[in-house]
């Protein structure tokens, strides 16, 4: 019990807690998420949300995309393999094939050497023509700008996929053994196998949890049916990059 100001007026406090200076806490890696990604996902969750508002889902959608639009210019298109491809032999096993093998025995000495000498011949062009391949693709490699790559068109693509679906700070998870819900709020000290946690109760109240005791919950999905006027050389792009077209090796 204490006084107020006024002079003879009595205040009482019921149900007072007595907190200490709040300590920060650190991002738990190498068992949780590091804190780059940490923040990564923090953002990718605000635009998840974003995008799916009538207020805002033109200007996400209009700013992923012009970042999207932007790998055909920082990956120019490879030397083209249909070319090189064109002037390869045939493979060296096929020289080896039972129909060559038949062919062999029933020809005289004569033809016999000259599909020997051929061969060799096939397989010094068919050497020579990989390593003018190799050249050509170490030197396309060169006008690729990685940096803007990764600087322009990597932060639409984590919006829509994602960067750790793993604990991190801030992201939902579940209590295996009690089925509660919780936020991972952080761990006071590097290499801790638990982590502060604030329940999604009525209560939210906070406590330490075991790390092998927690699963982390799926993350709010982009929703792909919010991006405007995607045009199909746009999923061509995102193809070429993923290297599905063999263009970048992975």
């Amino acid at each position: 019990m204490f006084y107020s100001t006024n002079p003879g007026e009595k205040v009482k406090m019921t149900d007072m807690q007595v907190r200490g200076t709040p300590r920060d806490m650190l991002s738990g890696d190498p068992h949780c998420a590091p804190l780059p990604a940490v923040l990564a996902e923090a953002y990718i969750s605000l635009l998840r949300k974003l995008i799916i508002t009538d207020t805002w889902s033109r200007q996400v959608s209009d700013c992923l995309l012009e970042r999207l639009n932007q790998i055909k210019e920082l990956l120019p298109d490879s030397p083209e393999k249909s070319e090189i491809s064109g002037t390869l032999p045939e493979p060296a096993a096929h020289i080896g094939s039972p129909s060559i093998h038949l062919q062999k025995s029933v020809n005289h000495e004569g033809k016999q050497d000259h599909i020997k000498e051929q061969g060799k011949n096939d397989e010094h062009t068919g050497g020579q023509l990989a390593r003018d391949q190799e050249k050509n693709e170490g030197d396309w490699l060169k006008e690729v700008n990685l940096e803007q790559l990764c600087k322009e068109v990597w932060p639409a693509l984590a919006v829509i996929g994602g960067v750790d679906r793993g604990l991190h700070v801030g992201g939902q998870c579940i209590h295996k053994p009690s089925g509660r819900k919780a936020v991972v709020l952080g761990t006071l000290k590097q290499g801790l196998a638990s982590v502060k946690v604030q329940w999604d109760d009525a209560e939210a109240s906070v406590s330490d949890a075991l790390l092998s005791t927690l699963e982390p919950c799926d993350p709010p999905p982009f929703i792909a049916t919010k991006m405007k006027d995607i045009t199909p050389d746009v999923f061509l792009q995102i193809i070429r990059l993923s290297g599905l077209t063999d263009e970048v090796s992975l």
